[in-house]
Parts: structure tokens; sequence; C-alpha cells
């Protein structure tokens, strides 16, 4: 679970860190001293945008996920408590 967690919180890291490189190319577009193209420059903007995106979907399922294991472990041990209880 927490290994689960970690997981997740990783994705949404590296989803931020390639939002965050397309956002500096999206500010560095109108610079007149670059040497690549703007069709180039707009295709790796639309990439580091989707795989961003993509991440921040996996990171939330991840999450999810591993807080729904949880909950149903925490439900178990506590029907298991309540059974050795009688």
């Amino acid at each position: 679970m927490k290994q689960e967690r970690n997981r997740a919180g990783l994705l949404g890291i590296a989803g931020a860190y390639l939002l965050y490189l397309a956002w500096q190319l999206f500010q560095g577009r109108n610079n007149p001293d670059s040497s690549m193209p703007r069709a180039v420059l707009g295709l790796f903007i639309g990439i580091f945008g989707i795989a961003a995106c993509a991440l921040f979907v996996m990171s939330w399922k991840l999450w999810q996920k591993a807080a729904n294991k949880e909950k149903e472990e925490r439900e178990e041990t506590s029907k298991e408590d309540s059974d050795s209880l009688k």
C-alpha cells in the first residue's frame, strides 16, 4: 500500500515536471534567438503537455486504488476484531 502511494506521488511529481517543461517551452516560443522551428516547438509543447496529463491521471488512479485497498483492509481488520470479541 505504502509502495503504491509512493509510486503515485512520484508519478505526480514527474507529471508536474513535464508540465513545467511544456510551460517553459511555451514562454520561449517568441524568442527571436531560438534556432528551433516553431512547428517543432509546438510539437514538443503538445507532447510534454499530453504526457503530463497522462501521468496525472495514472497517479490519481493509483492513489485511489491504494486508498480503497487500505479502506478494505481496515474494514476486514475491524470485522475480525469484532468477531474475536464474541
